[in-house]
């Protein structure tokens, strides 16, 4: 008896899944279209017509990786605690990629996937520190004022600069962006 053929949400699920399992095994370079079909129990065509580039297929991987950055943040209490606990999840998440990986999509960024990065870093400010500056405004740590867009990135901007230079992001680094230059540049905004 053939198996049942996934659709939507499932299918979709284990795309991600074999993008991402086939990131670490083989880095950006490795990866293929027929690996990720084959590792998803799917076809190419149906992976080409969501998605007509390696780039475009990695993007909408790392956004779900994205989904999973926001469950991992806990509420620490303060808000250099919750800060420093996003950025860790960042880093403990792009862990499972090397440097040479994150660098290889960057070279194959065109001006299609260059829209998609920005708004998925952009996400990642949105959906990871919008609700810390919320708890934080609640505990009082932060004037009750919604921050820029540009100023919520500012911390994950530092550790990804980090992590594509370095290919580091060492807790130390997190708990200066956090003390150094986050913290002040939130607080005298917010006043």
């Amino acid at each position: 008896m053939a198996g049942t053929r996934r659709r939507g949400a499932e299918l979709e699920d284990a795309i991600h899944r074999a993008v991402l399992d086939q990131l670490d095994a083989h880095g950006y370079a490795g990866i293929t279209f027929e690996g990720v079909a084959a590792a998803a129990g799917t076809s190419k065509p149906v992976l080409y017509r969501r998605w007509p580039t390696k780039a475009e297929l990695v993007f909408a991987a790392l956004r779900t990786m994205i989904r999973q950055i926001v469950l991992a943040v806990p509420d620490t209490g303060t808000l250099s605690g919750d800060l420093s606990a996003a950025l860790g999840a960042v880093r403990d998440h792009l862990d499972t990629f090397d440097r040479r990986t994150l660098l290889g999509l960057i070279a194959e960024v065109d001006e299609r996937t260059a829209d998609a990065l920005r708004q998925m870093l952009f996400d990642v400010g949105a959906r990871v520190v919008t609700p810390i500056t919320q708890r934080a405004a609640e505990r009082g740590e932060l004037a009750d004022m919604s921050l820029p867009d540009w100023l919520l990135a500012v911390p994950f901007d530092l550790a990804r600069h980090d992590l594509l230079i370095t290919g580091a992001l060492p807790d130390e680094r997190i708990e200066a962006i956090v003390t150094a230059v986050a913290l002040p540049a939130w607080q005298n905004w917010a006043g």
